[in-house]
């Protein structure tokens, strides 16, 4: 029989090798194999609304505003272009800035000359001595100003009222004195030459009245200026008026018939018998056409006393 000879270091080195094969071989039945994924797996697993990070948008940058214009005024006006005062006063300026919108309305006043008269930042003048200055008001942002032309005059005092800025003939106060008293003196010559005149016209009536009275018939009249004859005198006329004992009258007629006595001729009621006296040809009822003695109405009174009426 042959004899074999076993190297060893050949064995040995084989045997190596198959530990190595066996542990490779084992490591990759341990190891986790990534298997790929369906379609649908990978749907579902995509990100929905709910689970999806919010997208996040870019912050629109903002457009600046236009800056608004600057309104500067355009004008100063005062309210006189010009005044006087006395020395020692003081006045108020007011100034109008336009346009109304305009943002800065300041006012800087100044006096030309300061000695005369000066203002304050409010136009205040206060003035000094007197002379001439001028005031101008200028607009501190629109370079837009205007003037006011000033005089101050010493103080004048009126000798008659005691007032100031005027003089004795130019007081009004003594003017209207004046003329009241000249109105007052106009009506006292009116009253004066209007009582003389009254006086010379009564001096000159009196003779006239006393030259128309008539002279005294030496008997008495009523009111009419008829005479009154007594009661019992034979020389009674027909239409004398006749006064009784008592004071009572009548008028006496033709035939013995006596007619009422008329007292007055406003409280005389021309409808009754004898009470229209001798208004026509007949002195009873005082119509025309007839006289007493053929008076109808009388022919018809039974009774001629009936037209007694007392005085």
């Amino acid at each position: 029989m042959k004899k074999v000879t076993v190297n060893k270091t050949r064995i040995l080195t084989a045997a190596a090798a198959l530990v190595a094969v066996f542990s490779l071989a084992g490591c990759g039945s341990n190891a986790v194999q990534e298997i790929p994924r369906s379609a649908e797996t990978s749907r579902s697993e995509e990100a929905t609304p709910e689970t999806a990070a919010p997208e996040v948008s870019a912050t629109p940058t903002p457009t600046p505003e236009p800056t608004p214009a600057v309104v500067v005024p355009t004008s100063v006006t005062l309210e006189q272009e010009g005044g006087i005062l006395n020395n020692g006063m003081t006045w108020t300026l007011h100034a109008t800035v336009l346009p109304e919108d305009a943002a800065d309305k300041t006012i800087a006043w100044t006096s030309a000359d300061e000695s005369v008269a000066t203002i304050d930042d409010s136009g205040v003048i206060t003035t000094h001595a007197p002379g001439q200055t001028t005031i101008t008001a200028a607009s501190t942002a629109g370079g837009v100003s205007t003037t006011y032309n000033l005089v101050v005059q010493e103080v004048v005092k009126c000798s008659y009222c005691g007032g100031t800025g005027h003089k004795a003939d130019t007081c009004a106060v003594k003017k209207t004195a004046e003329q009241q008293a000249a109105t007052v003196a106009a009506q006292q010559q009116a009253a004066a030459q209007a009582a003389e005149q009254a006086a010379a016209a009564q001096a000159a009536e009196q003779p006239a009245a006393e030259a128309a009275q008539p002279a005294d018939p030496g008997y008495e009249v009523d009111w009419a200026g008829r005479r009154i004859y007594y009661e019992g005198d034979a020389n009674i006329p027909e239409g004398g008026v006749v006064q009784r004992p008592d004071g009572t009258r009548y008028i006496k007629g033709p035939r013995c018939v006596i007619f009422g006595y008329d007292t007055c001729p406003e409280d005389t009621d021309p409808s009754l018998p004898g009470n229209t006296p001798f208004t026509g040809d007949c002195v009873f009822c005082g119509d025309f056409g007839h006289d007493v003695y053929h008076c109808p109405i009388l022919d018809e009174q039974e009774n001629p006393d009936a037209f007694l009426i007392d005085n």
